[in-house]
């Protein structure tokens, strides 16, 4: 599938949290582009189908990114309400796609690294990131392309293969460079 490289870029710049301040559509929007940017299928569920996360990336070796975003959260602790939902996705998920367990799902709340409600018990598979690092990535991955593919037509078949090329996909970034926290391990 081809995407206009110029027009990912624009809205990529959604996931920046200080331009766009408590607006958390926009971020959602931001990071389903930063989904297509790397050539997943994307979509946003919650929007479509009323149910599911804000936003579901489909990579390549059906393994699923869910993404519930929580970026209008300053502070407080995590509800109750708040960390089920991820329960919740995880369940769509595994039912929609036939799935029998969690290996091949990403579960992650877009939001601060606040505390955990001592009521809620949030799936052991759940990590919190902050959009901060969603930026950081996407402003990693758009230097890279915009450095090795200066003048030339962009597409995301290219940018896949830079990304392997450079160890930047989504799963090894996750796994060796992203800063995440397990939500469990932030129960009060």
């Amino acid at each position: 599938m081809e995407e206009n490289f110029l027009d990912l870029k624009e809205k990529v710049d959604y996931v920046d949290g200080n331009k766009y301040k408590l607006q958390d559509k926009k971020h959602e929007l931001g990071i389903e582009a930063l989904g297509k940017y790397l050539g997943y299928d994307t979509e946003r569920p919650d929007n479509l189908y009323k149910t599911g996360p804000d936003v579901l990336w489909k990579l390549p070796n059906n393994k699923y990114v869910l993404l519930e975003l929580k970026t209008n959260k300053d502070d407080g602790n995590y509800s109750k309400k708040e960390t089920s939902q991820s329960l919740d996705h995880l369940e769509w998920i595994k039912n929609r796609e036939s799935l029998i367990d969690n290996k091949n799902l990403y579960s992650i709340i877009i939001g601060p690294h606040n505390k955990v409600n001592h009521d809620a018990n949030p799936s052991e598979y759940t990590y919190i990131i902050t959009l901060e690092e969603f930026k950081k990535y996407a402003e990693l991955l758009i230097s890279l392309i915009e450095r090795s593919f200066s003048g030339a037509i962009r597409n995301t078949e290219q940018i896949d293969e830079l990304t392997k090329e450079f160890d930047l996909n989504w799963e090894s970034y996750f796994e060796t460079t992203i800063e995440k926290i397990l939500a469990i391990n932030l129960k009060v």
